[in-house]
This record gives structure tokens, sequence and C-alpha cells, in this order.
């Protein structure tokens, strides 16, 4: 009777210290998912008007105001007329960087409204930033 009552002890102490512990893992895997964010300075750009032809850039800036190191995994645009720039390595806490958007107006008159994905380590780990143009259409030559 003695083993029967020594060994139900040993096996719920050990039932406990596990459930414990995988309960705390799990709460440190969501604070390291919910850890980092980043606020940008602005989030929409505008470069006004343009001739068509016009290749311009603007930098989007941003903090990392979580508690983790950030790490900006890819940035998605929208089309072949847009090339953005990521940032290497981590961003620590309370550092800055930025994301470099350039916009090549050929072929695009009219208004333009286009969109950037940034993916990271972020509890949301997509944020749009966007920009707009309103690209003059080239005058064509008569021959």
């Amino acid at each position: 009777m003695y083993i029967i009552k020594l060994a139900s002890v040993v096996c719920l102490s050990i039932f406990v210290l596990f459930g414990c512990n995988r309960t705390q893992n799990a709460t440190d895997d969501s604070l390291d998912k919910a850890g980092a964010e980043i606020t940008f300075k602005e989030q929409t750009y505008d470069f006004g008007n343009l001739n068509e032809g016009d290749i311009v850039e603007h930098d989007f800036e941003f903090t990392n105001t979580g508690s983790v190191p950030l790490e900006v995994i890819d940035v998605q645009v929208q089309c072949g007329c847009t090339v953005a720039s990521r940032p290497e390595g981590l961003i620590g806490v309370g550092r800055s960087d930025k994301i470099t958007v350039r916009f090549n107006s050929t072929g695009k008159p009219g208004i333009n409204k286009k969109y950037v994905t940034v993916i990271a380590n972020t509890a949301e780990p997509s944020k749009p930033i966007e920009f707009t143009a309103t690209v003059v259409p080239a005058q064509k030559e008569n021959v």
C-alpha cells in the first residue's frame, strides 16, 4: 500500500512539474511573436505630379517599438514598376531603420496608388505601406 501511495505522489509531482513547464514555454513563445512591433513614421506618401518616365524614390522610416529585436523578413511589391529594399539583420528595441521604395512611372500615366507589404516577426505579420503619384503622359512625337 505504501508503494502505491509513493508511486502516485511521484507521478503527480512529475505531471505538475512538466505541465507547468509546458505552459511557461507556450507563454514565452507567444511573447516572442508579439514582442516586436514596427511603427512607421508615415504609412502613406504622395509623390505628387510626375512626368511619365520619371523614376522617384522615398524612404519609409520606422522604429522597433516592441520589446524584442525586429526582423523584416520580406517586402512585397504590387507590380514591376515598384522596387523596395529591406533592412538586413535585426533591428534592436528602440532602433530605427528604413524601407526604400522606388517607382518607375514609365507606362503608368494617370493616377497611381501602389501598395508595398512589409512582412516581419510581429504579432500582425504583414503591414501595408502605400504611395500615390499622378503621372502626366509623355508627349508623342509626330513622324
